[in-house]
């Protein structure tokens, strides 16, 4: 099956009676499942424990997604908010789109999707609801909306008016909300539309979506052949699949006819191949173990090594560098990205397709400064990557930055914010409650680029505030000062 290339996470909006029999592989009657995806900025922050939230978020739904059953009375869409402009765009309050409609169930090409969407705008929650709506009105049999999102509305729309609505539409009232990474903000603006259960890694991600759907995982037959040279490869070599989610490794076995199986859950996968001829494992990543699926993939050993250079070598946190690269398979979907060095293979931030032998990407640094190093995935057969060319290690700078602003400040009144920073596009200053997490775009904010000094407007409510000045790359806050609001 084709896999379109398409333009997390923690809010699921789930009606529990509707997916109690999804285990199963017939129902009563049609259930038609609306995935509503946040691909906010916020989504480029790192957990607790040091995980980037879009790499937990994407391994936690793909697996989701893959664990869910072959029935064809199951009918699954996509619909993503967030991913086509900048927060401080106009238009981004409306940046909602229907990326694979509810009619069918097309595993791959959401389990797809999902990889390719890259974090970037803004959290119309509200009007992406309302959206959510027409999307499933000509839908015959039970409805589901799954929404999954790592922030609160930024938008100022009216969540609970907006399920209040979809109550009226004859949507299932009983609701759980699963908070990943979600800020006291955010867990607040929530209260009382449904259970709540909070969620702060990939694991307990995909633990509490397995709970709230009811999904079990079956076990099915994978095969692995390795080749070299396109000759097969049956000595020398051994094979492990490792849970993308919850990192537990399990050995294939090596079979008579030169092939590795084992018996596997059906979930999201990277493969490790050791091989006695190189030093290094070959690591394949994002691989689909599915119940509808032959689950049987092919791994070419040949050595790929496509030559990476990078200008410049010691820019900004957050900034734009060029990646040229060289001696390149050539191979559809795959891309660039720029990572920490000691990031895993499996680890992917702003990603640029590329196609050809050679040529040039354009990619985004983290809003951290560290060390990094850009990396070429190549798309392989079954649909994972693996990484084949790497640049040498380069070093990105910290910003310097600042914001400007009176200790104390009327409540409701305006005041200006003299600033330094470098101004990118989609950089923006905010005045949030002190020990807001970093991500949350909570009250008033205003673009960068709008001038300096910057005009802001003090809260209602009275307290100790900070105003912030937030880098487009990640949400990262880069300069704070804190404010009495009186």
């Amino acid at each position: 099956m084709s896999r379109p290339q398409r333009s997390p996470i923690g809010l699921l909006v789930l009606p529990l009676l509707v997916f109690a029999a999804v285990h199963t592989a017939a129902f009563a009657q049609p259930i038609n499942v609306l995935i509503v995806l946040d691909a906010s900025g916020s989504m480029y922050l790192k957990l607790d424990d040091g995980q980037y939230r879009i790499t937990a978020a994407k391994d936690a739904l793909s697996q989701f997604v893959a664990r869910l059953p072959d029935a064809p009375d199951l009918n699954v869409g996509l619909r993503v908010y967030g991913a086509n402009l900048v927060a401080v765009e106009e238009g981004a309050c409306e940046d909602s789109e229907l990326v694979e409609p509810v009619t069918g169930f097309d595993r791959d090409g959401l389990m797809q999707t999902i990889r390719d969407t890259q974090p970037k705008g803004a959290t119309p929650i509200a009007y992406s609801l309302e959206l959510a709506a027409d999307d499933l009105r000509e839908a015959e049999g039970r409805k589901v909306i799954v929404l999954v999102t790592d922030g609160a509305e930024s938008c100022g729309g009216d969540l609970r008016a907006a399920v209040e609505r979809l109550t009226a539409e004859g949507f299932d009232v009983d609701v759980r909300i699963i908070g990943f990474a979600l800020s006291d903000f955010a867990i607040a603006s929530f209260d009382g539309l449904g259970r709540f259960e909070s969620t702060n890694s990939a694991a307990e991600l995909a633990d509490a979506l397995a709970r709230a759907a009811d999904v079990a995982p079956s076990d099915h037959l994978v095969t692995v052949r390795l080749a070299r040279g396109g000759e097969p490869v049956t000595q020398g070599a051994s094979v492990r699949f490792v849970d993308a989610v919850d990192g537990s490794s399990s050995a294939l076995g090596l079979q008579a006819d030169g092939s590795f199986t084992a018996e596997l859950p059906a979930g999201n996968y990277r493969a490790v191949i050791d091989d006695a001829t190189v030093p290094t494992s070959l690591t394949v990543g994002g691989l689909p173990v599915t119940p509808d699926g032959d689950n049987t993939f092919t791994f070419e050993l040949d050595t790929v090594e496509v030559v990476l250079t990078v200008d410049p070598t010691d820019p900004l946190a957050g900034a734009t560098v060029e990646v040229a690269f060289q001696g390149a398979p050539g191979v559809g979907g795959s891309f660039l990205t720029i990572v920490p060095t000691d990031a895993g293979d499996d680890v992917v931030l702003d990603r640029v397709p590329v196609s050809g032998a050679s040529g040039l990407g354009q990619v985004r640094t983290p809003g951290e400064p560290g060390e990094l190093e850009a990396r070429y995935h190549a798309r392989v057969a079954e649909g994972g990557t693996r990484v084949v060319g790497r640049s040498p290690a380069f070093a990105s700078l910290p910003i310097e930055a600042s914001v400007n602003a009176p200790d104390e400040i009327p409540a409701g009144t305006t005041f200006d914010v003299p600033w330094q920073g470098p101004n990118n596009d989609g950089d923006y200053l905010t005045i949030v409650p002190t020990g807001t997490r970093d991500g949350t775009r909570a009250g008033n904010w205003t673009a960068t680029n709008r001038g300096n000094p910057a005009t802001l407007t003090a809260p209602a409510e009275p307290g100790q505030y900070e105003v912030r000045y937030i880098l487009r790359e990640g949400h990262t806050t880069i300069a704070r000062v804190v404010v009495t609001v009186r």
